[in-house]
């Protein structure tokens, strides 16, 4: 049965009690301790567009959410107008963990695609997002994992001023997923960030956004959406905070799930904190949507089969509200199964 929880903020015990972190902390040791196969992860850029550069590691450069592990190689730096890139693992296999750190600097406007194709290997990875002053790009995360993967991710946003960033992460998820968002805008900036969970295999998955507005004329959209089935559950949660200072500014959090089955569960957390009180708009919702019989029923009277009604549902609950471009790119990457 779906629930809805809004109890508690942040770490609430509420909130953390539906998730086992424990595999998670045991994937972390194990990659401190050099206790498993250690490899890196490798970027390639498919379009002229781009610049790549190798970072080395050092303790200034990691994750906020999880302790830096540090590898011979594996941390990058990409300047950017646009272009694909696909993020692969150098070298894989069952137990393997993938440690990784991208800087992404957008310099103009543009789209940039990020791929990750499914591999066995888990992987622990860090993707910090700049946009330069007054640039309007549009960025897609495609992430795939491992049928038995763990996955740590997390994706830190800086906007310059008068800056617009569209991001979009899709992750079709292994057996346990983690992902945080963060970002920080500054003045009369714009961003809309989307983060999909299409979660096919009965994984246990943990989504926390978070967004903090310190500057005046800051708009913030941010949309959680999961699709769940296989006896799934997502903890999803969605934190805003308004500065006194971020006047004429604005903040939507909305979170949804589809749920295919009964044995599904999503527990969804938005909180917004305002500490302001000459601001546009501020508002949130939860929202969970059931696959019943009756909406399967009244699509297969149009003449699809079972299957065909499902996934029209199922596309349509993911890719509402994106570009052409990114609901595209989208509909080609939901698994089906």
């Amino acid at each position: 049965m779906a629930k809805t929880v809004s109890r508690g903020v942040g770490d609430s015990p509420t909130i953390k009690k539906y998730i086992d972190k424990s595999p998670l902390e045991e994937l972390v040791r194990r990659a401190l301790n050099r206790e498993a196969p250690i490899t890196n992860i490798l970027i390639k850029a498919l379009s002229p567009n781009a610049f790549i550069d190798p970072l080395p590691p050092s303790g200034s450069i990691g994750f906020k959410s999880i302790p830096v592990i540090t590898v011979s190689q594996g941390f990058y730096r990409v300047r950017s107008t646009g272009g694909v890139f696909d993020i692969s693992v150098e070298g894989s296999g069952d137990g393997v963990i993938a440690v990784g750190y991208i800087e992404l600097i957008l310099e103009g406007p543009g789209l940039t695609i990020l791929r990750i194709p499914e591999n066995p290997a888990h992987r622990i990875m860090g993707i910090k997002v700049t946009v330069a002053k007054g640039v309007d790009h549009e960025v897609l995360l495609i992430h795939k994992s491992g049928r038995r993967a763990m996955d740590l991710s997390e994706i830190i946003v800086e906007q310059g001023d008068a800056s617009r960033l569209a991001l979009v992460a899709l992750f079709n998820t292994g057996s346990i997923l983690q992902a945080r968002v963060e970002s920080i805008q500054g003045a009369g900036s714009s961003i809309e960030k989307t983060i999909l969970v299409n979660s096919t295999q009965g994984s246990r998955v943990e989504v926390e956004d978070y967004s903090y507005i310190d500057n005046p004329s800051v708009s913030v959209e941010s949309y959680i959406r999961s699709r769940l089935e296989g006896g799934s559950i997502a903890v999803l949660r969605g934190r805003g905070i308004v500065s006194r200072r971020a006047s004429g500014s604005r903040i939507v959090y909305g979170i949804e799930s589809l749920i295919n089955d009964a044995e599904s569960t999503a527990y969804m957390h938005p909180f917004l904190d305002i500490h302001s009180n000459n601001i546009v708009e501020a508002r949130h919702y939860a929202r969970n949507y059931l696959l019943t019989m009756d909406k399967l029923f009244y699509i297969e009277t149009r003449g699809l089969k079972p299957e065909e009604a499902a996934m029209l549902l199922v596309h349509g609950f993911l890719t509402r509200g994106l570009s052409r471009a990114a609901r595209e790119i989208i509909l080609s990457n939901i698994s089906s199964s």
